[in-house]
């Protein structure tokens, strides 16, 4: 291992095994914010982890992530991942706005996803985002479990301010949803209406789809009947992206993972 200790708030090095022929870098930021430094990026964020449409070896849906960073540089997470799993992670945000995302995903499920999350500032409609690098080994619970590599998920999402009660939290009112793959034959589609006071109002009911958004947490819950599967109540998971004015989420078939997409007719 080598290490080299910056003089702008940076560490970097290598580890390396030279028996087997490999080397991997190291990058690390010091957490500076605190009570008197201010901390350009602090607020709540959502962000999308975008699936592989039409992959039956990847998952098609997409997960997300609703983020808090503190005015200290804390930030703490809820991630809901695209073949089922919902988990939580805290971590520290870096001076240039730098997240060093990684999650564990335990003995049971074995694996990991990880990257850099890059915030620009907490400004209205602030992007932020990175690529992000999702590993699951083979023969372990849950779907997928042939194991996978999906590299280059491009995460990204924007600041998300929970609206004050009876105020609108959706930029849309005539709305469509759209559930693709997840062992679906064909996609599901059906029309909604998004109502002042954030209750989604179904037109068509293609399924016996029902959707609920919470305003206090960017979620996106439902269900639905799966006409291929005939299994009824199939869960809808996801969350609100602002920047884009859309819903990200997934649902899960029989032995896939399916999209779920609500964004303005």
């Amino acid at each position: 291992m080598s290490l080299q200790l910056n003089f702008d708030d940076t560490l970097s090095g290598t580890v390396s095994s030279a028996d087997e022929g490999w080397i991997a870098y190291l990058d690390a930021d010091r957490s500076v914010f605190g009570t008197v430094k201010t901390n350009p990026y602090a607020g709540t964020f959502t962000l999308a982890i975008p699936g592989r449409a039409g992959d039956t070896n990847l998952p098609a849906g997409d997960g997300f992530i609703y983020a808090t960073v503190s005015q200290q540089g804390a930030i703490t997470a809820s991630v809901g991942m695209s073949d089922g799993q919902a988990l939580s992670v805290s971590s520290a945000i870096s001076k240039d706005g730098r997240w060093p995302f990684f999650l564990d995903f335990g003995s049971s499920y074995k694996g990991m996803i990880m990257g850099w999350i890059q915030f620009s500032n907490n400004a209205p409609l602030s992007p932020v985002g990175g690529d992000l690098f999702w590993i699951k080994e083979g023969g372990k619970t849950g779907y997928y479990n042939g194991g996978f590599t999906n590299s280059f998920i491009p995460a990204a999402g924007s600041t998300y301010v929970v609206p004050a009660s009876g105020k609108r939290g959706v930029a849309m009112t005539n709305a469509l949803v759209v559930l693709a793959d997840g062992n679906l034959r064909q996609p599901l589609t059906n029309s909604l209406i998004v109502t002042a006071w954030n209750q989604l109002q179904m037109l068509t009911t293609a399924g016996n789809m029902q959707l609920y958004f919470d305003p206090s947490s960017a979620r996106l819950n439902g269900s639905f009947d799966h006409p291929a599967t005939r299994q009824g109540g199939v869960r809808i998971r996801g969350i609100y992206v602002r920047g884009e004015n859309q819903f990200h989420g997934y649902f899960l078939g029989t032995n896939q993972s399916g999209s779920v997409n609500l964004r303005a007719k």
